[in-house]
């Protein structure tokens, strides 16, 4: 179904524009990650979380809301239809990171950007858990461009059966090897958290 944009598009704009929104450094996300030029306005805080912005290849379609015992995707009687996620860089990165969630591709980031981001410019695309049509359709484009410019795609899901699964899609989308990186807990976020409590002290 076609996307009620405009109404989506009231709704995001009503919201605030904050860099590090609570829930997320709750979630140990260090705040050089938030601040991250390529992570500019992908998010904004509504009055129970954080929005994070979906998209389709004509723009803003959809918005997912996370927070305290908060975990929903606009309806599509409100409107909202699930396209992708994407930061800022995702068509001129030199690594695409695909991610099931968003609060992993920060997790991944506040990880591995300081060996990996020199050598290669990390981007990043979360699909929000499920691959419908028009997610595959979207991923297969992105993965097209990427291919032609030479840019390397990871699959970075969740480390269960799920995950394994989308990493069998994402390469048939991708239609070449891809590289898998799998976090050592259940997702990329349960890892950093254990980093930090490990290291005794946030990272921001």
């Amino acid at each position: 179904a076609e996307p009620e944009r405009a109404k989506v598009k009231r709704i995001w704009n009503v919201l605030d524009r904050v860099q590090a929104p609570p829930y997320l450094l709750s979630r140990s996300i260090p705040l050089s990650v938030l601040t991250d030029a390529r992570f500019s306005d992908c998010w904004r805080q509504g009055r129970d979380g954080v929005a994070f912005p979906s998209w389709d290849t004509k723009g803003l379609c959809g918005l997912e809301f996370r927070g305290e015992g908060v975990k929903r995707f606009l309806s599509r009687e409100s409107g909202g239809v699930k396209g992708l996620w994407a930061s800022r860089n995702v068509k001129t990165c030199s690594r695409l990171v695909v991610c099931e969630g968003v609060i992993n591709a920060l997790s991944y980031h506040a990880l591995y950007a300081d060996s990996a981001d020199l050598e290669w410019p990390l981007g990043y695309v979360a699909f929000g858990g499920g691959l419908g049509s028009l997610q595959r359709e979207l991923l297969a484009g992105l993965f097209r461009q990427a291919v032609e410019r030479g840019c390397e795609i990871v699959a970075a899901t969740d480390n269960d059966s799920a995950g394994d699964r989308y990493v069998e899609t994402l390469a048939a989308l991708a239609g070449i090897a891809i590289e898998r990186v799998c976090p050592y807990g259940e997702d990329f976020n349960e890892d950093l958290c254990w980093c930090v409590r490990e290291e005794g002290q946030s990272w921001n």
